[in-house]
């Protein structure tokens, strides 16, 4: 999970200005949010690509990990 001084670091080099901190803060992790849930999307196509069942357990089990990022 970033933090919030990754986050600030992120939208100077972006030179991204918003009205707060708070507002950096709930862009970067609107941000992530949306990272993960591209990535969940990327392993579930290939689960439900793969015939195999090991295969498929371990790709559940990448989408979990990612997913219990965001609850941190």
């Amino acid at each position: 999970m970033m933090t919030e001084e990754e986050i600030f670091a992120l939208a100077v080099k972006a030179d991204l200005y918003l009205d707060s901190d708070e507002s950096v803060i709930k862009f970067g992790k609107l941000i992530a949010e949306k990272e993960r849930e591209d990535l969940c999307k990327y392993f579930k196509e290939l689960e439900d690509k793969t015939k195999f069942f090991k295969e498929k357990m371990y790709l559940s089990g990448v989408q979990f990990a990612i997913r219990a990022r965001g609850q941190e």
